[in-house]
């Protein structure tokens, strides 16, 4: 009985960190660039042709 209280106590404590570990944070204004993108009107959208498996042959 001691035992399964002692577990009980060790997963109540790592769900807490764990359920505490996924919050949301606000986030940075600075580091969203959709005005610059509103402004051109236009997004770049491109990938790397020799990164593995893309530029596997």
């Amino acid at each position: 009985m001691k035992l399964k209280n002692i577990l009980l106590a060790c997963l109540t404590l790592i769900l807490t960190f764990l359920l505490g570990a996924c919050s949301s944070n606000v986030s940075d204004p600075s580091l969203d660039n959709w005005s610059k993108y509103e402004e051109k009107k236009q997004i770049t959208i491109g990938f790397d042709n020799t990164f593995v498996p893309m530029g596997f042959e």
